[in-house]
């Protein structure tokens, strides 16, 4: 897609969500590794949330550091004591990634390290030891990612569901703190957010079309999920 035309076609829209689908990873829930609770890592991801409202970085950034998150907790031993300090450095690896490290951003950065007592070098071996326990994986998919290529290869207009769209994100922003949707991936979060917000703003040509879209065969083996 051109920079200067954002517009794509339901067919191009098609293919792109055919190829994040074969790259998107299910995730598992948390075994025997992990040293936090449930409610722990729900109240980190929250953390997360809050710094990621505060240093205004784009919705994508602030999943995308939550799923390096998860995959953090997964892959690797992590103290209770020190959950909230990689949680915070997963924000600062999505935005780097993203391009989104801004003034703010930085000064938050030095007041954590300073909190810490690390030096920068210190605080740059631990993003390193991160990224290796999550095997470099940086650009990963996204739920904000998947509604919106689904979104395109729905054959509506989309200026008339506005509401609609806006609530599925919502929703989307909300249920990313609860430890029990990991097992799914994550289509299943954005097709179920967009029907749970047309539960809630009904759209009838926007319901039809979603339904019919996820009913076929493409997309058989996540439908029951």
């Amino acid at each position: 897609v051109q920079e200067t035309d954002t517009t794509i076609s339901n067919e191009e829209a098609r293919t792109i969500l055919s190829y994040l689908l074969s790259v998107n990873q299910i995730s598992t829930q948390f075994n025997s590794k992990c040293q936090i609770t449930n409610l722990e890592r729900e109240a980190m991801v929250m953390n997360i949330i809050q710094a990621s409202n505060i240093l205004n970085v784009s919705t994508k950034t602030k999943h995308l550091a939550i799923q390096y998150f998860d995959n953090v907790l997964l892959n690797i031993k992590i103290e209770k004591s020190s959950a909230w300090l990689i949680a915070y450095l997963c924000l600062f690896i999505a935005a780097k990634f993203e391009g989104e490290v801004n003034e703010g951003m930085i000064h938050y950065k030095i007041n954590l390290r300073r909190s810490v007592l690390l030096s920068e070098s210190q605080l740059l071996k631990v993003e390193g030891q991160l990224l290796n326990s999550i095997g470099w994986n940086v650009s990963q998919v996204t739920a904000p990612e998947i509604l919106k290529v689904l979104l395109a290869v729905l054959n509506i207009d989309l200026n008339t569901a506005n509401e609609q769209i806006q609530e599925a994100e919502r929703i989307l922003d909300i249920c990313i703190i609860n430890s029990q949707i990991l097992p799914y991936n994550s289509f299943i979060w954005a097709c179920s957010a967009l029907l749970m917000a047309l539960e809630l703003h009904p759209h009838e040509q926007l319901k039809e079309s979603l339904e019919q879209e996820i009913h076929t065969e493409s997309y058989g083996k996540y439908y029951t999920q």
